[in-house]
């Protein structure tokens, strides 16, 4: 896959994404799409494009933050080959009233025309403050 195809792909599912458009971003996943949160999240991964639209449209974020408060910030997209590189910030109000901001960092990687994985990455420590996924399960 050309660098130039997975920037198109990348760039279209941000935008998407940034609108809302759920029908837009499904279209630029491949059946057998998966999704990787952090591990110590104990999140995912999710499989599929109605599981992955659903994690990212805010299923996951509405259990902590809300949604109406979310704010990203893109700061750049890389891409090269197959795999398509998003830096980004997202800033938000918890639904306890806590300020959260936090650094993500999403890999893409891409094929037939589609992206078939994402990997997500971000500082889960200061996740945690905010999403409690360490109490989760009550073990901490």
């Amino acid at each position: 896959m050309s660098t130039e195809t997975t920037r198109r792909l990348v760039e279209g599912f941000v935008t998407a994404r940034a609108e809302g458009n759920q029908e837009a971003v499904m279209a630029l996943l491949a059946d057998d799409v998966a999704l990787y949160p952090p591990p110590s999240t104990g999140l995912g991964p999710f499989r599929g494009p109605e599981d992955v639209v659903g994690a990212l449209s805010g299923e996951v974020l509405a259990k902590a933050l809300d949604l109406a408060t979310v704010q990203r910030t893109l700061h750049r997209i890389i891409a090269d080959g197959n795999v398509g590189i998003v830096l980004n910030r997202l800033e938000a109000t918890s639904l306890k009233g806590q300020a959260y901001a936090n650094e993500y960092c999403f890999v893409f990687t891409c094929g037939g025309d589609a992206i078939s994985r994402i990997d997500e990455f971000t500082d889960t420590l200061r996740a945690d403050e905010i999403f409690h996924f360490t109490q989760a399960d009550g073990s901490a």
